[in-house]
């Protein structure tokens, strides 16, 4: 009772700071081109300074990299570009006119920036000529400690320590050719501000380009986005729009709907939809008149999940709509945090959507826009875009801590009337697995037991050989997410880091695994899942992990150091304890739910509050 009194105080009392995490993964350079640091994976960001001596043109951006940065004077200039790095990438590509570049790759960024049209980062410039190199100012978009900040610079000498760092700054990689010098560094951590330092390099005095860039973090249990389906429009009711690709039980769908109406006019919504009131509206200031309108729904279980869903109406001229889907969105209830409207009063560009203030952090902010052109529209400066569909607009962008977000703007690329709205997307407090009753947990210890008598002579011997399909007991797999908070807890008293290989054996959605990699800087996650729409759904949510559609039963895990198991059943716990048993290496550690017993094999290191870490025994 009383641990349940301190959890409980701590839920309604106590603020706890979410986990957000930027790690660096390693630096290159070359000329006009360089190769990947080792250690990198699908999803880390890689950010490249290309340095050209000699012109005040910078060099040009090679495909697939989106600019962030670029200025020139004094005969030099630069170019900063970014890409989230995919599997089969070889390297930077050519940036062509470069006389130096500088690679560095991150992990943990914010996922605004792989949208389809990226979020781009903070960044600011300066130039000079003469021996010291200044790096610029930065006004931080997050203030909280959780972004990071890199620094690069160019000079057209090639004696100065260009190397040396400005102060709260780590130096990555220095390159010197010919004629110039380039390096790039960083703040090796977050960071809640970056004033301008200057740094007296000595040498020759010449012309010199400094760049500083603000790399944001994400918070590591905020929702996201999964993916989108629009109808482009109907002037016949109703407007039926297809459910988005790949989503799954309890995502949250966000519905934008355009309804060109008449006085009169109305709009209803499918079975299961709420229009959200606070983000919905008319717009009558300019011609044609139109509502826009914006609604939720929860994901059921996917085999009585409707495949499309149909907005009715009347009074009207045309509709056209988008559906989008979150991933990691509150459980229960209204996935709601808080949500603004505002429409035009005059024809025009720039759509802006009133602030918020949001009471949770790492809830996801949607900026969301109907318009009566056919106008395109670039997103709020620091969200990333994943619909631009006719009438409507969705751009993104998770927030690091409570509070206002101030007002975002999107920029029509032709004039018009248009609603903008903000609707803030609670993350993901999840529920814990549901616990068995008492006499429910004897029995189902009792059945466990029994079963793993009849089916194998000695308990968790290293040389019992799998049972075939026909004699091992089945456990029926099921799949309660463990809540996010819970992950990182578990993951914290393993002090999972960058040497580990972490397997996690049932891993549903693929988030522990994920999370060890993304997070906790993982050299290896690996989730073994026998549900095939979880496997899919892990793999789409979690790239930088790896995902095995099996029976962990028939998964050698001989190369773990970290193991995962939170299965809900007695029987599959015993099967789980044979199978570390035969595969495992003495020192490996394996991550229990808090007072499961555990073969005389494994030694228990230490627990916390929901999880026991045990040792197999050297």
């Amino acid at each position: 009772m009383r641990r349940l009194a301190a959890a409980l105080f701590l839920c309604f009392f106590v603020s706890v700071p979410l986990s957000a995490a930027v790690s660096f993964i390693g630096a290159t350079t070359g000329t006009t081109s360089a190769s990947l640091p080792s250690g990198w994976q699908a999803g880390d960001i890689a950010i490249v300074f290309a340095y050209r001596d000699g012109s005040n043109t910078a060099p040009t951006l090679p495909t697939g990299w989106t600019n962030i940065i670029s200025g020139g004077a004094n005969t030099n200039s630069e170019r900063v570009g970014f890409r989230i790095l995919q599997s089969g990438d070889t390297g930077t590509g050519t940036w062509t006119n470069a006389t130096s570049v500088v690679c560095h790759v991150y992990r943990g960024q914010l996922r605004a920036y792989g949208a389809s049209t990226p979020a781009i980062p903070n960044a600011a410039q300066a130039g000079g000529n003469g021996t010291t190199v200044t790096y610029p100012a930065l006004t931080m978009r997050v203030t909280n400690g959780s972004s990071w900040v890199a620094g690069f610079a160019g000079h057209r000498s090639t004696n100065t320590a260009l190397e040396t760092p400005p102060t709260g700054m780590t130096n990555r990689a220095d390159v010197v050719d010919s004629t110039d010098e380039a390096a790039g560094h960083d703040t090796n951590g977050g960071v809640t501000s970056w004033s301008q330092t200057t740094v007296d390099v000595g040498g020759t005095g010449s012309g010199w380009r400094g760049v500083t860039i603000e790399i944001e973090a994400e918070p590591d249990n905020a929702p996201h986005f999964r993916s989108q389906a629009n109808t482009a429009g109907t002037l016949n009711s109703p407007l039926t729009i297809s459910r988005p690709a790949n989503v799954a039980e309890n995502d949250v769908l966000i519905a934008v709907i355009y309804h060109e109406s008449t006085a009169g006019g109305s709009l209803s919504g499918p079975s299961g939809w709420t229009e959200i009131a606070g983000a919905s509206g008319n717009q009558t200031a300019v011609s044609p008149a139109f509502r826009g309108s914006i609604w939720w729904h929860r994901v059921g279980p996917i085999g009585s999940e409707p495949t499309s869903y149909s907005w009715t109406w009347s009074g009207g001229i045309f509709t056209s709509g988008a559906i989008l889907a979150y991933v990691n969105v509150e459980q229960t209830g209204d996935p709601v945090d808080v949500s603004s409207f505002a429409a035009s009063t005059a024809s025009g560009t720039s759509a802006t959507a009133t602030s918020v203030t949001t009471t949770t952090a790492a809830d996801l902010l949607l900026y969301l826009n109907a318009h009566n052109t056919t106008a395109t529209v670039t997103p709020p400066t620091g969200m990333g875009e994943n619909a631009d569909v006719q009438e409507m607009e969705e751009a993104n962008r998770a927030q690091a801590a409570a509070g206002a977000t101030g007002n975002k703007t999107g920029t029509l690329s032709a004039a018009g009337g248009w609603t903008a709205s903000l609707v803030a997307l609670l993350p993901e407090t999840g529920a814990p697995p549901a616990a068995e009753p008492p006499l429910r947990r004897k029995i189902d210890w009792f059945l466990g037991s029994f079963l793993d008598w009849i089916t194998s002579p000695v308990f968790a011997q290293s040389t019992d050989q799998p049972m075939n399909q026909s004699t091992r007991p089945r456990f029926p797999p099921q799949f309660r997410p463990t809540p996010m908070e819970w992950v990182r807890e578990a993951l914290r008293l393993a002090s999972v880091g960058p040497k580990e290989i972490v397997y996690d054996l049932g891993s549903g959605d693929g988030r522990v695994v994920g999370l060890a990699v993304r997070s906790f800087g993982a050299k290896k996650g690996v989730g073994v899942e026998i549900i095939e729409r979880l496997v899919e759904q892990a793999r789409a949510e979690w790239p930088e992990a790896t995902f095995i559609r099996a029976d962990f039963r028939d998964v050698a895990i001989s190369d773990a150091t970290v193991v995962f198991v939170w299965i809900g059943s007695a029987i599959g716990y015993n099967e789980a304890w044979k199978h570390l048993a035969r595969w495992c290496k003495p020192g490996t550690r394996v991550l229990m739910p808090r007072g499961r017993p555990a073969p005389a094999r494994f030694k228990l290191l230490r627990s916390s509050e929901h999880f026991d870490l045990w040792e197999l025994a050297k």
